[in-house]
């Protein structure tokens, strides 16, 4: 069984064991009229993360930002999730770099996702 497949039975057979918050960023204003980030929950999902060891750069020869976790989710159609959100949960951010379709069969997400401040 190969690595993905096995992650995939795993999510299958329950391993989403924490409750995860999807946020997006929005703007508002503060007293004196200047542009404040705030953050708004988009869904909440269960989730398995997965920490990678060491870090993963996600193309070769390019720039790119370092990847330190990897989280999986049930697939949910909407609302549509993209790079500039992050994930959080247990007091813990996670900045999504890069979404995946496992098997392009619209089952199973992985977010490749960094670990840190906010990406506001």
């Amino acid at each position: 069984m190969s690595g993905r497949s096995a992650k995939l039975s795993a999510i299958m057979a329950g391993q989403c064991d924490r409750l995860a918050t999807i946020e997006y960023t929005t703007t508002t204003k503060d007293a004196v009229g200047g542009d404040v980030p705030a953050w708004n929950t988009l869904t909440t999902c269960w989730v398995s993360l997965e920490p990678y060891r060491g870090a993963k750069n996600i193309f070769a020869q390019q720039l790119r930002p370092t990847i330190s976790h990897s989280i999986f989710t049930p697939w949910f159609a909407t609302p549509a999730v993209d790079a500039s959100m992050r994930i959080t949960f247990d007091s813990r951010y996670f900045n999504i770099q890069y979404i995946l379709d496992l098997d392009n069969r619209h089952e199973f997400y992985e977010f490749w996702v960094l670990e840190g401040v906010a990406n506001v």
